[in-house]
């Protein structure tokens, strides 16, 4: 008669150590764990870089230097103008938005598709492009700029004191 499997592996595995014996149940698993390693590895770098970028820089100076611009009154009004239209834009979105997903969940109709996609796009392009879009099409030298300067509208960076010297944080490109 032959000895059962479970035998010879409960000898097998005392024989080893319990990383071999992981290493073995987890042969054919070794090129899906070194992409996620990868994967994982490369993400950190590209939110970690920039962040540890802005934080070097940020204190090249000193903490003097974030005190002093902290306490500048137009930083403090930007401060409180981001925080009042994120308010405003998330209750906006969230009403909106269930609306929305409502009518696409609970109703079929003409166009269903298109307005689905447009309300996707978001998803799909990044905000980065976006702005710089809307940049070209209605910054000073935009493709839409003689139509917004003939009703002496001006979109983009409407204050004349505004500068890139008086950043929070040393701009660097």
């Amino acid at each position: 008669m032959s000895v059962t499997s479970s035998t010879t592996r409960t000898t097998f595995e005392q024989a080893q150590s319990p990383l071999l014996i992981w290493v073995d149940r987890n042969k054919g698993k070794w090129a899906g764990w070194i992409l996620i390693t990868i994967v994982v590895v490369y993400v950190a770098f590209l939110i970690l870089a920039p962040i540890m970028a802005l934080a070097f820089g940020a204190f090249e100076q000193g903490p003097g230097e974030i005190i002093a611009a902290l306490s500048q009154p137009g930083i403090l009004q930007a401060f409180w103008n981001t925080l009042w239209i994120s308010l405003v834009v998330v209750t906006i979105h969230t009403i909106f938005g269930t609306v929305v997903a409502w009518v696409f969940v609970r109703h079929r109709f003409p166009g269903r598709n298109l307005i689905n996609g447009l309300v996707d796009m978001p998803f799909a392009v990044s905000p980065v492009v976006a702005g710089y879009m809307l940049l070209l099409l209605f910054g000073r030298n935009g493709l839409l700029a003689p139509m917004l300067e003939a009703f002496d509208i001006q979109v983009a960076l409407p204050f004349q004191e505004w500068s890139w010297q008086r950043c929070l944080l040393p701009c660097r490109l």
